[in-house]
């Protein structure tokens, strides 16, 4: 239901897909990996900072 609202309501829907596709694509790639770092290690550099 929620698919076909949003296919209703924005009526260039293939301009948008791209969009999402290389959004979505880039957090994967560049920003997810630092954060699980981080969240994964955070003790250890908390450790090694004193």
């Amino acid at each position: 239901m929620v698919t076909f609202l949003m296919a209703v309501s924005i009526p260039h829907l293939e301009i948008m897909i791209p969009l999402v596709g290389v959004t979505s694509g880039t957090l994967c790639a560049l920003v997810y990996p630092p954060i699980f770092e981080m969240i994964t290690f955070w003790n250890d550099w908390k450790v090694k900072s004193f």
